[in-house]
């Protein structure tokens, strides 16, 4: 075997191993898109930063549109263009995709986002990478080997990762 491949083995072995962000703030996004995915339409999706993560009470939006909410809020790791192109492909006839305006993220830097917030999303449900654009598949090269080592000391128990702030 080429050390290419042995390369490309031991990689595809890491990430096979459980993702060790589940209780984290990329958890919680895999779970909203999960939520995303099998709520019935008619539904709002409110996208936002984490104005909506810690600011929107979905229950007493229900309540009171009698539509379900979806909330797709998180923190500003997650660019602008990944969480619409989530919220548009999962819209159906009927629904309405609400976009919180916050100045810093839709204005000042509308594509930037934190890479290692978005990848262990993905680490934890793959489905996410056609979500991506080709420029986060570059990226990601960069800091793969970073993804790698934290997921080793995670399953070793060298360090507990409970949110992306730990990379």
């Amino acid at each position: 075997m080429s050390s290419v491949g042995l390369l490309l083995l031991v990689i595809a072995t890491i990430m096979a191993l459980p993702s060790p962000y589940n209780n984290s703030m990329e958890g919680m996004f895999v779970r909203q898109y999960e939520h995303l995915k099998k709520t019935e339409s008619p539904k709002y999706i409110y996208v936002s930063g984490s104005t909506g993560c810690f600011g929107i009470d979905a229950n007493m939006c229900e309540q009171n549109t009698r539509k379900t909410l979806v909330n797709m809020g998180n923190y500003a790791g997650y660019e602008n263009d990944f969480v619409l192109r989530i919220a548009v492909e999962n819209a159906h006839e009927g629904d309405v995709i609400l976009l919180a305006y916050e100045n810093t993220r839709w204005l000042q830097a509308p594509n930037s986002g934190d890479l290692f917030a978005q990848a262990a999303s993905i680490d934890i449900e793959p489905e996410l990478l056609k979500y991506w654009s080709y420029d986060n598949y570059v990226g990601a090269l960069k800091i793969l080997p970073t993804i790698l080592a934290k997921k080793v000391d995670y399953i070793v128990g060298w360090q507990t990762i409970t949110d992306s702030t730990d990379y």
